[in-house]
């Protein structure tokens, strides 16, 4: 459990870094900014639910979140395997693979699942989602000089 709050806050802190460095570059590309944009409103809604919802089984709220939490999961597969640096995106592309499957059942699971079937596919979309931000968090990512 400890091992699991301190991805998460690796994963939380790596998002602000990233969004900070690319909000503070001007020299960072419009699609490097997009990118970090696309993964902070991921987790917007990701957070909330992962810290509040989940531990207090509110699974209602996991349902009503999570058509919007499954939009914006499209949104980074629809970012494609360039966001990876070049060496790891044979690797990226497996976890990227995953994660969309992983958006498609947890979609599945909050129409119809049992919450049993809900809070595995929720975790394995959260989990998943922290491996890909590993990955974009390796993409050297323009500093101003």
């Amino acid at each position: 459990m400890r091992t699991l709050r301190t991805a998460s806050a690796l994963a939380i802190v790596g998002t602000f870094i990233l969004t900070l460095v690319v909000q503070n570059s001007s020299s960072a590309p419009v699609s490097e900014q997009s990118r970090a944009e696309v993964y902070k409103r991921f987790h917007e809604v990701l957070h909330p639910l992962q810290h509040e919802a989940l531990p207090q089984k509110n699974f209602a709220e996991i349902r009503r979140q999570s058509g919007e939490l499954f939009k914006r999961g499209k949104a980074i597969v629809g970012l494609g395997i360039e966001q990876a640096p070049a060496d790891l995106r044979k690797e990226f592309a497996k976890v990227l693979r995953k994660f969309d499957q992983a958006l498609n059942t947890f979609s599945t699971d909050a129409k119809s699942g049992s919450d049993d079937e809900l809070e595995k596919s929720f975790s394995e979309v959260h989990d998943l989602y922290e491996e890909l931000e590993m990955f974009v968090l390796a993409a050297p990512v323009p500093v101003k000089s």
